[in-house]
């Protein structure tokens, strides 16, 4: 994850199904609290979802070849710009 203006920040993700719904949280080292996806969908190559980190903040992510799902994270206000996630498989072909 890469804040807008910042440095990559390292998380990681944990996908699973929550009442028959794709659910997805995130972990941060600095944030002991796991942090929830909310409306998370797919729909053909796209992932879009919605976190609250102090306000809310919508994502877009697109798959790639590889099978990672790249794209950019904005709270809709243009002075302080798009973060970037990446979500990518953990090795071993687990998904």
């Amino acid at each position: 994850m890469t804040p807008p203006g910042g440095e990559p920040i390292p998380v990681t993700y944990e996908v699973g199904e929550l009442d028959g719904a794709l659910a997805i949280v995130m972990r941060a080292l600095m944030v002991q609290e796991v942090i929830p996806f909310h409306d998370v969908r797919i729909e053909g190559p796209e992932l879009t979802f919605w976190w609250e980190p102090g306000i809310r903040v919508d994502c877009r992510l697109l798959r790639t070849e590889s099978g990672s799902f790249e794209g950019s994270c904005s709270d809709g206000n243009s002075d302080s710009g798009a973060g970037a996630l990446t979500m990518v498989p953990p090795a071993g072909g687990e998904q």
